[in-house]
C-alpha cells in the first residue's frame, strides 16, 4: 500500500470517528439515567404494477426505503427527577434509505420531537408525536405497521368521504357536497382532504393514563396556535384531539379510538374564508392471541362535514392474522371500505413472510394489492372498470 493511499484511508477514519464519537459518547452516558441510540434501516426491491381501469396500465421496477418498517434514527433518553418520576425525550427522523434524504417532508425531526414526564399518574409528552389513533391501529395485525405492503391505509384513503362529492354521486378532486374547499391538512401539507387519517400532529399534547386492572386511557390535543376567522382572513391554526381506550388481557384485547381534527379551509362565498371543515374517525377493534395465531379485527367510520354543513360518511373494516413459526412468521390481511350514498367501494389485501437472520435482521417478501369499484373520474364520467394496483418486493431490515 502506497504512502498516500495510507494517508486518505487514515483521514477517512479519523473523520468517521470524529462524527460517530459524540453519539456513542451521548448512548454510554448515564446509567440508569440513559440515552439510546436506535434506529431501523430497510430496504426492498420489487415491482409495482397499475391499471387505471380504463385500458391503461404500467409495471414499474422499484427500489424503495421502508418494506416493513419506514427507516428510521433516533435517540430517546431519561433522568430521574423525584421519586417515582422521570424526566424524558425523544427525537427521531425518517431516512429514504434509497437516496438518503430525510423523510416526513425533510424535517430533522419528523418522526417524533418531544419531551415530557412520566410518573405514578402516567405520562405527558409534548411536541410531535404520532396520535393515539395511531397507535390504536399500529397495536393490532402485524401488518398493519408495514410501510409498503399495508393495504389498509391505500383502502381507507380511498374511501375517505372529505374528497366525494355526494350531490352528483361523482368523486372530483377537493370538494365535498358540491361545494369546492381547499384544506390544509394539521401537518401542514396542503390537500383536499386527509387521505386516511393523520398519523403524526405538530403541537401534540399526549397523556397516557396508567393501568387499571385491564383499562388504560390514552388521549392527546393539538394545541391551536392561531384560530382567527374572520372576513378576508384566517388563522393559520388547526385543532384535533385523538383518543383510545384499551382494555387488554393476558391474551385479548378490545379497544376503542376516535380521531378528530379541523381544517383551516378557504371556502369561496364571494372569494371569503367562511370556517373549517371536520373530520372525525372513530373505530372498535378487537383481538385474540391463541398462541399458534393470532386473530385481529377492526371497523372504523369516517366521517367528513363540510364547512356548509354536508356531511359524508364511510364504512371500513379490516380483519388479519399473524402466524408465528419459529424463525419463519406469515402476516396476512384484507381490508374494505365504502362510501355511503356513493358507488364507491375499495378493497385490498396484504401478504408478508418474513425469517429472522438474527434477533435484529430479517429478510422478507410482500405483496399487497387493492382495487377500486366504480371509481369516477372528475366531471361527470364514470369508469366501470375496476381501478387496480399491486406490489410485490424483497427486502432486509435490521433494527438497532
Amino acid at each position: 500500500m502506497n504512502l498516500n493511499r495510507r494517508l486518505r484511508l487514515h483521514t477517512t477514519a479519523r473523520a468517521t470517528a470524529l462524527l460517530l464519537t459524540p453519539l456513542a459518547a451521548l448512548a454510554q452516558q448515564g446509567g440508569g439515567d440513559g440515552v439510546t441510540l436506535y434506529g431501523r434501516v430497510d430496504m426492498y426491491v420489487g415491482q409495482e404494477t397499475e391499471n387505471d381501469g380504463a385500458s391503461n396500465g404500467s409495471e414499474s421496477k422499484v427500489a424503495n426505503s421502508g418494506g416493513l418498517s419506514g427507516s428510521r434514527l433516533g435517540v430517546r433518553g431519561s433522568e430521574v427527577i423525584a421519586d417515582g418520576w422521570r424526566a424524558r425525550f425523544a427525537l427521531e427522523q425518517g431516512i429514504n434509505l434509497d437516496n438518503g434524504t430525510l423523510g416526513q417532508g425533510g424535517r430533522a425531526w419528523g418522526r417524533q420531537s418531544t419531551i415530557g414526564v412520566s410518573g405514578p399518574f402516567g405520562s405527558l409528552d409534548l411536541g410531535r408525536r404520532e396520535s393515539a389513533y395511531y397507535d390504536f391501529r399500529n397495536g393490532f395485525v402485524a401488518i398493519i405497521t408495514t410501510a409498503a405492503f399495508d393495504p389498509v391505509g391505500a383502502v381507507f384513503g380511498e374511501t375517505n368521504p372529505g374528497n366525494v362529492s355526494t350531490s352528483g354521486g361523482v368523486r372530483t378532486s377537493g370538494t365535498s357536497g358540491s361545494t369546492s374547499i381547499s384544506n390544509t391538512a394539521i401537518d401542514g401539507s396542503s390537500a383536499s382532504a386527509p387521505g386516511d387519517y393523520t398519523s403524526r400532529y405538530d403541537n401534540y399534547v399526549h397523556y397516557e393514563s396508567p393501568r387499571f386492572g385491564p383499562a388504560q386511557l390514552a388521549v392527546g390535543v393539538v394545541v391551536p396556535e392561531d384560530r382567527r376567522i374572520v372576513a378576508g382572513t384566517q388563522g393559520s391554526g388547526t385543532s384535533a384531539v385523538s383518543a383510545t381506550l384499551n382494555l387488554r388481557g393476558e391474551k385479548w384485547r378490545v379497544s376503542l379510538a376516535m380521531q378528530s381534527e379541523k381544517y383551516r379551509t378557504s371556502i369561496t362565498t364571494a372569494g371569503v374564508a367562511q370556517g373549517r371543515a371536520e373530520k372525525t374517525v372513530t373505530a372498535l377493534g378487537l383481538g385474540y392471541d391463541f398462541g399458534v395465531v393470532r386473530v385481529a379485527a377492526f371497523v372504523n367510520q369516517d366521517e367528513f362535514v363540510a364547512v356548509n354543513g354536508t356531511k359524508d360518511k364511510a364504512t371500513e373494516w379490516a380483519a388479519g392474522v399473524t402466524v408465528p413459526l419459529g424463525l419463519w412468521s406469515v402476516d396476512a390481511m384484507i381490508a374494505e371500505g365504502r362510501i355511503k350514498g356513493v358507488e364507491n367501494k375499495a378493497s385490498g389485501l396484504g401478504l408478508v413472510v418474513r425469517y429472522a437472520l438474527s434477533k435484529r435482521t430479517d429478510v422478507y417478501v410482500g405483496h399487497r394489492s387493492n382495487r377500486d369499484d366504480n371509481i369516477p373520474t372528475t366531471g361527470t364520467t364514470v369508469r366501470s372498470a375496476r381501478v387496480k394496483d399491486s406490489l410485490t418486493g424483497l427486502g432486509i431490515r435490521h433494527r438497532f
